[in-house]
């Protein structure tokens, strides 16, 4: 599947706009803020935890996959694990562009990297360039 199919908000905006505000900052050592909204709006900030946190993170998500046979993939993606990377969007975040946005960011780290993408509600996604595969439901 399409990536883009994934990232079609009920409130797009054309991408030129949004592409034209696009900023990445780094936001101390682990987390990056991505502005892609009007300065007077709040940035997405992208957290990465590494070490015991991140094994912790891993863990919680491992148990749920127990018993799941549709997450082997993911059980053997999250063994490997060393390090995890969230956002957290708001409600207008989620309805307008900042979901493209963050799959976008997310696809693209986790593809470069071996990784995978979550979505809630939605599923575990393998990052192929620009499609991504769905290979556990929620």
């Amino acid at each position: 599947m399409l990536l883009t199919s994934l990232l079609c908000p009920d409130r797009e905006e054309p991408v030129e706009a949004v592409l034209e505000r696009m900023a990445v900052a780094a936001d101390g050592e682990d987390a990056v803020t991505v502005r892609y909204r009007p300065a007077n709006k709040p940035a997405l900030r992208f957290e990465r935890w590494r070490g015991a946190s991140a094994k912790r993170e891993i863990d919680e998500v491992l148990e749920e996959f127990q018993a799941d046979a549709a997450g082997g993939t993911v059980r053997k993606v999250l063994a490997k694990g060393v390090e995890v990377i969230g956002v957290r969007l708001s409600q207008s975040d989620a309805d307008g562009m900042g979901l493209p946005v963050a799959l976008t960011y997310l696809s693209k780290l986790a593809h470069d990297h071996g990784g995978l993408v979550h979505v809630e509600d939605r599923g575990w996604f393998e990052p192929l360039g620009n499609e991504v595969r769905l290979i556990a439901e929620c």
